[in-house]
């Protein structure tokens, strides 16, 4: 259980081609779009046509809902928030604010102890 990786290899690759897939559908929907106007244009309705059409659709969707690299981030960030970890945080830093202030105290006694007035 403490071995496993804290984020998937795997994930770490989707980060790194996900803006990629996402560019070349909407290319792919770019030019499957001007293809098919030219086809519906013509008044010529042939299967090539509806297929075409057909990638237009699916290429625009994938664009769509293939996420970010930034939106990636998030969900990973996103994912690791959790009642319980957010409490752990606020007892280490109510922890570190503890420690702080008595190191402060301890510098304000200090001070006050070698200037006598």
């Amino acid at each position: 259980m403490m071995n496993e990786p804290i984020i998937s290899p795997w994930l770490i690759y989707l980060l790194d081609v996900s803006d990629a897939i996402k560019f070349t559908m909407l290319i792919v929907a770019v030019v499957s779009g001007v293809i098919g106007l030219f086809g519906l244009c013509s008044r010529e309705y042939d299967l090539s046509t509806k297929r075409v059409v057909i990638i237009f659709i699916v290429s625009c969707t994938l664009a769509i809902f293939v996420p970010s690299e930034r939106v990636i981030y998030k969900m990973i960030i996103v994912s690791h928030v959790t009642p319980a970890n957010i409490q752990k945080a606020g007892d280490s830093l109510d922890t570190v604010i503890d420690k702080a202030i008595e190191k402060i105290q301890k510098i304000q006694k200090l001070q006050i102890n070698t200037n006598p007035k």
